[in-house]
């Protein structure tokens, strides 16, 4: 990541810290389904290929609000968790084999403004948010289908290099664009549960030697407590 887009993010935190002590805090947890596939721009596929994986992600949220407005009310949100994105039919690939796949492990830190909009029904508020993040790559492997002596179809894992001065090391940091948009029902007083649709896009490419974008959509489940 370039001077740049630390300043960026460095400006948004500094945007949003006169909020944090504002009214009141939700905390709570969420997770569940991730399915990413990345944006290898123009690269020409072999036919068939698909780029998607199957995945999860976990994260802790911190949601406060920064004032009223109408029948609703704008705030913050801050989520930092864990996912694991990745591809298939990753680029730099001499040779397509079909289910070759890559897994990456990052630990990331939205920070999105929320509009927490009352539904008036049923204790049903609707929450869409928008924002940006940061994420820090903690592992990466590869897993290539082969046969084995016997003849089964086994894969081969093997962990990919990291930030490395090498042309075969992928990128530690990425950053990009956060959309989501939460349903939220109350339960007893100060809990709720929550089910939220996002997606992420980044703006950097993990494979150096390749574009390489990631993208991905959450399909959530969460549990939070109104201080």
């Amino acid at each position: 990541m370039n001077n740049s887009n630390f300043y960026s993010l460095g400006v948004l935190l500094f945007l949003l810290l006169p909020f944090f002590g504002f009214s009141q805090i939700e905390i709570g947890i969420k997770g569940g389904y991730t399915n990413a596939w990345p944006d290898y721009g123009d690269l020409e596929l072999p036919n068939g290929a698909e780029t998607h994986i199957s995945s999860y992600n976990l994260s802790l949220f911190l949601d406060g609000t920064i004032r009223s407005t109408g029948n609703g009310q704008l705030g913050y949100s801050l989520s930092p968790g864990f996912v694991k994105r990745g591809a298939a039919c990753f680029p730099g690939w001499t040779l397509f084999v079909g289910d070759s796949r890559v897994f990456l492990n990052y630990i990331e830190l939205p920070i999105q403004l929320t509009y927490k909009l009352d539904l008036g029904t049923k204790g049903l508020t609707l929450i869409p948010s928008a924002g940006y993040g940061i994420s820090y790559l903690a592992s990466a492997f590869s897993h290539t289908p082969t046969v084995d002596q016997w003849g089964q179809l086994v894969h081969l894992v093997a962990p990919i290099a990291i930030g490395e001065d090498n042309l075969e090391a992928y990128n530690r940091l990425d950053h990009g664009i956060h959309l989501s948009v939460r349903l939220v029902k109350e339960l007893l007083t100060h809990h709720f549960i929550f089910f939220e649709s996002a997606y992420y896009h980044g703006m950097t490419d993990y494979d150096p030697q390749n574009v390489s974008k990631n993208r991905n959509i959450n399909l959530n489940f969460g549990f939070g407590y109104r201080i």
